[in-house]
């Protein structure tokens, strides 16, 4: 085990309150970080029960090799529905009946199937609505970059006609619908409780509106436009992040959309203390994310590839801090594009950014480390992401990976998906007074 040179008065701390070797290796440092923020732990909370385990359920994989291909034979099937309500209108005021075209049940055949998979967002309200249109409409907002690949969208604001929306598909990440198909008609767009999933891939375009034809309702005829543009903004409002687009009618108000990352049904919302220096605040936000696995077969290959994606939503930790795997450029902070000492995301004059999506590869070990029990052909892999490795490097030198064990002081806490986490220096039994009871009876519902 490699040795460090610790500063005197460690040395010293370490004497007086450790019974450990004299011999001051990285075991023994971080032995005393451990049992220290035990020993806190429980003289805050009490001894925890002895079958608290803090949140963490044990969860199936998604293969989500159907699933994105899915999503992108959907939303051709809306753009199919959608040439067949045009005829259909010309139908009508031709003949004065109006066939079905199943317009209605496209849509909501598409809903329900990716709602098996994720959480869809609180719808946008009146008041929501109207507050993003005055500040766009105001021309001083601020912008923001996203770089998501998967993310869920709901019109907050629109400003087109009718005649002037039916005109133009909006392209999430590709120009070329024949390759992704990944294209929703604007009038979907329009209706503020329709939340569509959109799945980028690799594309490098967040949104491109494509004015793919001009229609007339008399003649049924479709003229084909090859019209693109990418004019869109990101702006924030109230931690919410808005899509904006630029059609040329209204400016960016033409249309504005809510964009969220995804909400994975069985992603693992983990809060975190950082044992840092000195006795714990007990916020819990030192690291705030998401851990999602999942597994998929592309079409050029029968094997299966695994994915870890976090959705990394704060950091009011100020160590580096890595975690799944120790990749230097993943460190949670310069995700974020922030150093390690800028808290972010825990108010109380703490950075702002928008969350950080970050997905990367498992090796088969990685991967199978984080299973419940060896891999049984035939039968669905159960995870168990309290495996999940957090990584902290400390000033003095030292690096220690958080514990996670049943009835024992909690490091890391596995938390409901809309958990709102605590504020910098805001104790956890302050924000939610039934922690201290959930401690010592795992059946309390403490979070709401």
């Amino acid at each position: 085990m490699k040795k460090y040179l610790l500063g005197l008065g460690v040395i010293a701390l370490m004497t007086a309150c450790s019974d450990k070797s004299d011999v001051y290796s990285e075991d023994n440092v971080i032995d005393y970080k451990h049992e220290t923020f035990q020993t806190q732990f429980n003289a805050q909370f009490g001894t925890p029960a002895a079958d608290q385990d803090w949140g963490f359920k044990k969860v199936s994989v998604d293969d989500l090799t159907e699933f994105h291909a899915a999503i992108v034979a959907n939303q051709k099937a809306l753009l199919a529905a959608d040439d067949a309500e045009r005829e259909a209108q010309a139908v009508e005021a031709a003949t004065g009946a109006r066939p079905n075209t199943m317009r209605k049940a496209a849509m909501s055949l598409y809903k329900e199937f990716y709602e098996d998979y994720i959480y869809l967002p609180d719808t946008v309200t009146t008041a929501e609505s109207e507050a993003i249109y005055n500040l766009v409409n105001s021309g001083s907002f601020p912008k923001v970059s996203l770089t998501w690949t998967e993310y869920v969208a709901q019109t907050a604001y629109c400003g087109l006609t009718s005649t002037q929306y039916n005109n133009y598909r909006v392209c999430f990440g590709d120009e070329d619908s024949s390759t992704s198909g990944n294209q929703i008609q604007m009038g979907y767009l329009m209706k503020s409780d329709y939340v569509t999933y959109i799945y980028n891939g690799d594309c490098d375009n967040f949104m491109v509106i494509k004015k793919t034809s001009s229609y007339s309702k008399a003649t049924g005829v479709v003229t084909k436009i090859d019209t693109i543009s990418t004019d869109y903004v990101i702006t924030e409002l109230d931690n919410k992040y808005y899509l904006c687009l630029n059609c040329g009618y209204n400016g960016y108000t033409d249309l504005i959309m809510r964009v969220e990352p995804i909400y994975w049904k069985k992603a693992s919302r983990i809060v975190a203390e950082d044992l840092g220096v000195g006795a714990s605040d007990f916020d819990y936000n030192d690291i705030v994310f998401d851990g999602y696995v999942y597994k998929e077969c592309f079409e050029d290959s029968l094997d299966l590839t695994y994915y870890l994606t976090l959705t990394i939503r704060a950091a009011g930790g100020t160590l580096p801090l890595y975690i799944g795997v120790l990749d230097w450029e993943a460190e949670v902070h310069g995700l974020f594009g922030k150093p390690t000492t800028t808290m972010i995301n825990t108010n109380n004059g703490t950075a702002s950014c928008p969350p950080v999506v970050y997905t990367r590869e498992l090796t088969e070990a990685e991967y199978e480390s984080l299973l419940t029990a060896e891999r049984n052909p035939g039968k669905s892999d159960t995870l168990d992401m309290s495996k999940l490795p957090i990584t902290v490097f400390y000033n003095d030198g030292t690096s220690a990976t958080l514990k996670y064990n049943v009835g024992v002081a909690a490091e890391k806490i596995a938390v409901p998906y809309n958990f709102q986490w605590c504020d910098e220096r805001e104790p956890i039994y302050t924000k939610y007074p039934k922690f201290t009871e959930w401690v010592k009876d795992k059946s309390v519902v403490w979070y709401e």
